[in-house]
């Protein structure tokens, strides 16, 4: 499979024949949809937003939510701490109710489409409960979407191309919580990397640059901003390094830091592990063309090298 824009396959609605498969969401709500571009499957209904202004949005989010069991929003222009108000007024106690939101142009990919840059959603996504997800991959988009869905599920897609599968012949599994990447030799005794989504790709370049260094690490790639109670090989791993550091694409990750403080201190481990967070430079974006937005980012390989050897 060749590479391909998610954002875009998401919003101008091919994501819809995927969809029909399962028929998993009562409804779908666009901020916008031109239905005349692509034909509806019979089964999908749907619904969109008068983003005029967020009392609208939230007014009508609130009535689909009470209408429907289980919705699917996907946001475009707006970010996600424009829907907060519809968040806290949902019944996440109620089984019944389900809520997924696709986040499209997360990051500073947002400088390009969104009224600002989405570049604090994941703290917002766990202050809220919701369980996170960022595909790495076009397979792992669809992994996340095909499981059973927590009250507020969240995804996160990047305007990038992603490929069909990231490590062919690599067999990831996307159900799973945490995928360990040292049984594919990525492994080292230096450092534990946590990443996530998009930034494997970086991390992997940055293992084999490590190496050279001098300084080897092990690799986890996380499918889900939540993490589980228990997980034999990655506290296995930070007993061995004494060193977690975390690749993420927020300028806020205080929320997240205390949610990882409070998972390591759970699992016994927290006095002897060292935390690092490594995230992009949005100070240096001076443009909102793309690929130039990563690239002045610094937020690829080589900046994670220097953090780490820094």
């Amino acid at each position: 499979m060749n590479n391909l824009d998610l954002v875009n396959y998401i919003r101008h609605g091919m994501i819809l024949k995927n969809l029909e498969e399962k028929h998993m969401f009562d409804a779908i709500i666009y901020e916008s949809f031109d239905n005349k571009k692509i034909e509806i499957p019979e089964n999908i209904h749907i619904e969109t937003l008068d983003t005029y202004s967020l009392h609208n949005v939230q007014a009508q989010l609130t009535a689909l939510y009470e209408y429907y069991d289980h919705i699917c929003i996907i946001l475009d222009s707006l970010c996600l701490e424009d829907i907060c108000w519809f968040l806290s007024t949902l019944h996440t106690d109620n089984e019944d109710k389900k809520v997924t939101i696709i986040n499209l142009w997360t990051w500073a990919s947002g400088l390009l489409h969104k009224w600002k840059a989405e570049i604090h959603d994941i703290s917002i996504s766990i202050e809220y409960g919701a369980q996170t997800f960022e595909p790495h991959d076009f397979v792992s988009m669809f992994s996340y979407l095909w499981q059973e869905h927590a009250a507020i599920s969240y995804i996160r897609v990047p305007h990038k191309e992603f490929s069909g599968n990231l490590m062919p012949g690599v067999e990831i599994d996307s159900d799973a919580w945490i995928t360990d990447l040292s049984t594919y030799e990525l492994s080292g005794s230096d450092t534990t990397l946590l990443c996530h989504g998009w930034h494997i790709t970086s991390c992997i370049q940055a293992h084999e640059a490590l190496k050279h260094a001098g300084k080897s690490c092990d690799i986890f790639l996380a499918h889900t901003y939540t993490l589980p109670q228990e997980h034999d090989t990655l506290l296995a791993s930070l007993q061995k390094t004494k060193q977690l550091i975390v690749v993420m694409d927020q300028h806020e990750v205080s929320m997240y830091q205390y949610y990882i403080t409070t998972w390591l201190y759970n699992s016994w481990v927290t006095d002897i592990v060292r935390i690092q967070f490594i995230t992009p430079d949005i100070s240096t974006i001076t443009t909102n063309q793309m690929p130039a937005i990563y690239e002045q980012a610094n937020f690829g390989a080589e900046w994670i090298v220097s953090q780490i050897l820094s």
